[in-house]
């Protein structure tokens, strides 16, 4: 929403007007590896609850790892712990499960059994990290229903953590209502891509164009990095690219489209 906000701190003010909503005797809870977030526990008028990796956070997860790109750690609650398995691809989803955790103990919930909920829990809308792999061995990470410069980092960790050291392909659109920063975050992604060794980058459409321009410029990537200025063009690309055993990432904001891809590449339609 950097068109609306342009920097973290114009969109952690937003936020933080959340608590005032805060009913007599309710409880806030807030994330305290972000310490934007965690700076709001002052504006709380009632009970706070904070979660993370951090220390001194009340519900709290250590030992994290992944395993075929979905996370795995312990949870700690007072004295109580449990270990969480995650259906959900991304380590990013430790902060979410996290969030909805320790939601789940203010309820009233025993540690046990909110970790085994999240455990079972699942995507419930499409396009959001949806993993499928078809029967020529080529897996799919479709992500294409939103993106912002921090979702598509994950993302692409991610998409090395399913591969498992396997071919990669990130292809990747535009990141909308990004205002004046549209330029320098698209640019930030294609750097992103090439430092952390994705074998092929594939950007789609004008308003992406930055990721490859500075993919390219990064002098490390030549071909590895291709831009197609429509849908139509990446899928053909792809079509006659594309081996068992790679893993593919199609991630854009919704209005680009780019789920269009997803859809076809997942049911192999020409």
């Amino acid at each position: 929403h950097a068109q609306f906000y342009p920097t973290p701190e114009d969109l952690a003010a937003e936020k933080e007007s959340i608590l005032a909503g805060l009913v007599p005797g309710g409880t806030g809870v807030l994330n305290a590896d972000d310490a934007r977030v965690a700076a709001m526990a002052g504006s709380a008028h009632g009970r706070v609850v904070t979660f993370g990796e951090a220390s001194g956070a009340q519900v709290r997860a250590t030992g994290v790892g992944v395993d075929a790109g979905r996370p795995v750690f312990t949870v700690t609650a007072g004295r109580d712990s449990a270990r969480a398995r995650l259906r959900l691809v991304g380590e990013h989803h430790v902060t979410n499960a996290l969030a909805a955790l320790a939601v789940a103990l203010d309820c009233g919930l025993s540690l046990a059994d909110a970790a085994a909920a999240v455990s079972a829990a699942v995507p419930l809308s499409p396009h959001r990290m949806a993993l499928t792999e078809r029967a020529d061995g080529v897996r799919i990470l479709d992500d294409a229903y939103n993106a912002s410069p921090e979702s598509m980092r994950a993302a692409l960790r991610a998409l090395l953590a399913v591969a498992e050291g396997g071919r990669t392909w990130a292809v990747l659109g535009e990141m909308r209502e990004m205002g004046e920063a549209s330029a320098s975050a698209h640019a930030a992604i294609g750097l992103d891509a090439v430092r952390l060794n994705v074998s092929h980058l594939v950007v789609v459409g004008q308003g992406a164009k930055p990721m490859f321009d500075s993919a390219v410029r990064e002098g490390s990537w030549g071909d590895e990095a291709i831009f197609v200025a429509t849908i139509d063009e990446a899928y053909d690309l792809l079509a006659e690219s594309l081996a068992p055993g790679d893993t593919v990432l199609v991630k854009a904001s919704h209005g680009s489209n780019l789920w269009q891809l997803a859809d076809r590449l997942v049911e192999g339609d020409a």
